[in-house]
């Protein structure tokens, strides 16, 4: 009888080892997989079908293969034609999941970098700011060249009808009595200094180039007639003059010369920049008449008389109506 058992319990304990040993293989992949089991409820989620949806029209819905689609819902094989309303079938969610990146920690350097070469690398970015600001503002020279472009020819507009109305300089009597007026010979004007290269000033700030245009435009108008009310190129009065030149530029401003008078900064007398908006008290108490200064003393308006023209700050009709300047935001 003991013989016979032998053979039994070592079956039994063969049958345990490999079992064992089954467990054992089979333990890592079931680790491994077990984090898949799952994973779907990161990536996918539910939804209640509609009435008359199929599942072909599912599949394209949610950007899918029709197969891909019936792997994730088998149970939906079944179904040849509309799926019954209100049925929970699994789909990909419409943002991914968020995949936490793991960076390498850098290795600090083991020589320490001197204070100076750090303060040394800092400085290019605080240059290259400081420039940034200095072409967005205009500087002095370029000032100076805006005012030397607006202002281009504005003496010899402004002084045109002091020319005409002059007497002439001399007369000559004939033997027979007759007077002949000779015309005084007009002095050639002395040619202006060129300038060299290097005394050249290109507008390079957005500011400036900016007023550069807006003061092109309103030499653009020069002579367009005065209509009272006006504000178009067939006829300006003072005020709709300014807003149409501006409004081309994308500058809004108000209609009437008192309300554009309450729009941008005070400027203080003498410290006038081309671009600003002067102001006049004329026919009304109050700003009632503006004009856009060009620099250098002139300033280019809509006058009731003479249609669009430049004239002087300085000129005894203006200077004593003067109210002053005010800066918008070019």
């Amino acid at each position: 009888m003991r013989f016979a058992q032998k053979p039994c319990s070592m079956s039994i304990r063969s049958a345990l080892i490999s079992s064992f040993l089954g467990l054992c293989l089979l333990a890592p992949n079931a680790s491994a997989e077990s984090p898949r089991q799952d994973a779907h409820l990161s990536y996918y989620t539910y939804y209640k079908t509609k009435s008359g949806e199929t599942v072909s029209e599912l599949s394209s819905k949610f950007g899918l293969a029709e197969s891909s689609f019936l792997k994730m819902n088998p149970q939906l094989s079944q179904f040849e034609e509309a799926l019954p309303q209100g049925t929970l079938i699994c789909v990909p969610k419409e943002d991914p999941p968020e995949v936490a990146v793991v960076r390498p920690k850098l290795k600090k350097s083991t020589s320490a970098e001197p204070e100076s070469t750090k303060a040394a690398a800092k400085k290019p970015a605080k240059s290259q700011a400081r420039s940034r600001k200095q072409t967005d503002e205009p500087n002095e020279a370029e000032w100076d060249k805006l005012a030397e472009l607006a202002t281009k020819g504005a003496p010899s507009i402004a002084d045109e009808r002091v020319t005409r109305s002059a007497a002439p300089a001399s007369k000559l009597i004939r033997p027979d009595g007759e007077v002949v007026w000779i015309p005084a010979a007009k002095p050639k004007p002395a040619p202006k200094p060129k300038r060299s290269r290097s005394e050249r000033v290109e507008l390079t700030s957005r500011k400036g180039k900016a007023i550069h245009s807006v003061l092109k435009t309103c030499r653009s108008y020069m002579g367009t007639p005065y209509v009272w009310g006006g504000e178009q190129p067939g006829g300006f009065d003072c005020s709709g003059y300014v807003q149409y030149v501006f409004a081309k530029h994308g500058y809004r401003l108000p209609r009437t010369a008192d309300i554009q008078y309450n729009v941008g900064s005070v400027v203080k007398s003498g410290q006038e920049k081309p671009g600003d908006l002067v102001f006049f008290e004329t026919y009304l108490p109050g700003p009632s008449h503006v004009g856009v200064y060009l620099g250098r003393g002139y300033f280019i308006h809509a006058s009731s008389s003479r249609g669009v023209t430049v004239d002087r700050l300085s000129t005894d009709f203006f200077a004593q109506r003067y109210l002053g300047a005010k800066r918008t935001n070019f």
